[in-house]
């Protein structure tokens, strides 16, 4: 009689051993297919972002944390007693650059594309930023002036600085959005970026001058076509412990003539316009950093801000050559596509008045490096998880 019960133990032992099988079985398909999954995801995700990186790039930016610094948390972000710290955000295709100044006052040179999420915004916020003393906008393509706007309306701002152009000539509805922004400024001072709207502070020693365009320059732009929107972007010259930082915005080869002329005729001696650093005009465009123009400025290094894989084809291979053709080698060129953004600090760390330039980089590798290999799946994964980290 005492088998029966240890036959039925057995049989349930066997048959509860029997469903674990089948449920390790199942967990173990379960697992299989969300491995699948993940595999399908990221491989989708990889040639997106091979094809489209900037449009992933803002999806991705909805939901993980945003790169940006924060000064309040990082005391080395905030910048010391008479140091001068300059932003060249990486805002995707367009240019967006924060200066902290000695003495404390903050400035914008554009503000990147409406279509980079808040890139410009939460770069600002995280560098504690509730205040611009001076807002720039060199022009008014959407790239330059799409999230200046919200600018405006975030943040005090004191004096603004803007193209000396017909509204009815330049009526694009970022403009527009920006033009209503800034008369709903309350207490700001708008003035025109001609030659004449120089400004700076004796007692901190930095000075921002424009160079060109004068009033007659800006009064021939009578269309509102690329090349005339491009040619009235100011060239401009920040002078800051020995050290020159020459901005251009979208400045062409219409644009460099008329330095040109301001070099030949403005009185000052040719190393006056002799500069440190240049910001590169227009994206690296063909178009602009002639070598006429070069030859003026002479610059050690050069920022150029551009979108990873943008459809202009920015930087050109043109502007490079001739960028390396007056010394510029290809490890004094930062750009922005290549290494996110690029922070340039001025400061004098020795107390000699020898003011010291140190570049530092958001983004560790190099994309476009990799851009001409990257055929096959490996290598848009491998970008794909890149940019992940980098977001």
């Amino acid at each position: 009689m005492a088998k029966k019960p240890i036959k039925n133990a057995r049989r349930h032992a066997y048959k509860a051993s029997g469903e674990g099988i089948k449920v390790a079985k199942r967990q173990a398909k379960a697992a299989f297919a969300l491995l699948l999954l993940c595999i399908l995801l990221l491989v989708i995700f990889a040639f997106w972002y091979k094809s489209s990186p900037e449009t992933l790039k803002d999806f991705l930016s909805v939901f993980l944390p945003q790169n940006t610094p924060d000064s309040s948390k990082d005391p080395s972000l905030a910048p010391a007693k008479g140091e001068l710290v300059i932003h060249f955000v990486d805002v995707g295709q367009g240019d967006g650059i924060v200066l902290q100044l000695p003495g404390g006052e903050t400035m914008i040179i554009d503000a990147g594309p409406g279509k980079s999420s808040n890139l410009i915004l939460d770069y600002i916020d995280g560098l504690g930023i509730t205040t611009f003393d001076y807002l720039v906008l060199t022009h008014s393509d959407e790239d330059h002036v799409g999230k200046m706007d919200d600018v405006l309306n975030k943040y005090e701002v004191k004096k603004v600085y803007r193209p000396n152009v017909a509204e009815d000539i330049i009526d694009t509805k970022a403009y527009s959005a920006f033009l209503e922004a800034v008369k709903n400024e309350q207490g700001v001072v708008d003035c025109f970026s001609d030659y004449n709207a120089d400004f700076g502070s004796v007692e901190n020693g930095w000075h921002f001058d424009f160079i060109i365009p004068t009033l007659e320059q800006y009064s021939s732009v009578k269309s509102s076509s690329s090349e005339s929107k491009n040619a009235i972007s100011p060239i401009m010259q920040l002078s800051y412990g020995g050290r020159k930082i020459l901005f251009t915005g979208d400045a062409n080869e219409t644009s460099e003539e008329w330095f040109a002329d301001a070099v030949q005729i403005g009185g000052m001696q040719k190393s006056y316009y002799d500069v440190d650093v240049l910001k590169v005009g227009h994206h690296g465009s063909s178009g602009s950093t002639t070598a006429a123009f070069l030859d003026v400025v002479r610059p050690e290094y050069a920022v150029i801000s551009y979108g990873v894989d943008n459809k202009y084809g920015h930087p050109h291979t043109e502007a490079l050559v001739r960028l390396h053709a007056i010394g510029v080698s290809e490890s004094e060129i930062y750009g922005t596509g290549e290494y996110g953004t690029v922070v340039l600090k001025l400061s004098d760390t020795d107390g000699d008045g020898m003011y010291e330039m140190t570049f530092t980089s958001a983004k560790i590798g190099n994309v476009l490096n990799t851009a001409d290999s990257a055929t096959s799946a490996f290598f848009a994964v491998k970008q794909f998880l890149s940019l992940i980290t980098s977001v």
